[in-house]
């Protein structure tokens, strides 16, 4: 049996990744816009479907950055460790596919339940089509509770 190489991982190159795809989204979006508004005024600017599908990707891109401005990214739990998430939720995943070492990032539903048919093992997501492998996990932190705003009375 071949060993399987381990790929490089690095948190920074998770942050990496995203930021090349809010630049990939940005300029596909400022693509999108000039196309569908060539030769219109700026009072009849239109925002189509597609342009406003890129605009809502950067966004999620700029807060997926936020995220790892804010906490620690030596918080990627290694899946070679056997520590498996403790809950049926999204998490953020790091994988690979085959002996590939170049990783891809995303996030992915957790499964505590054994084997999707080709992973005969808790699992997350998709592992095992296309021989894809998750190398690394960390948690996504949860949404603070809504503050309540205080009734106010007209005096």
């Amino acid at each position: 049996m071949a060993d399987i190489k381990k790929p490089v991982f690095s948190p920074d190159a998770a942050e990496e990744y995203f930021s090349m795809l809010l630049t990939s989204y940005r300029d596909t979006a400022n693509d999108i816009f000039r196309r569908d508004n060539e030769g219109r005024h700026a009072s009849e600017q239109h925002y189509s479907a597609e342009y406003q599908k890129y605009v809502g990707m950067q966004i999620a891109m700029r807060e997926v950055l936020e995220y790892f401005g804010k906490f620690d990214l030596d918080e990627w739990i290694p899946v070679e460790d056997e520590r498996e998430p403790s809950d049926r939720r999204e998490y953020f995943i790091a994988y690979v596919f085959g002996d590939s070492d170049m990783h891809f990032f995303g996030a992915s539903m957790y499964h505590a339940h054994e084997g999707n048919g080709l992973v005969n093992r808790p699992h997350f997501s998709n592992e095992g089509v296309d021989e894809m492998r998750v190398t690394h996990w960390m948690e996504i932190p949860r949404l603070p509770a809504p503050i309540e705003e205080e009734a106010h009375e007209d005096s």
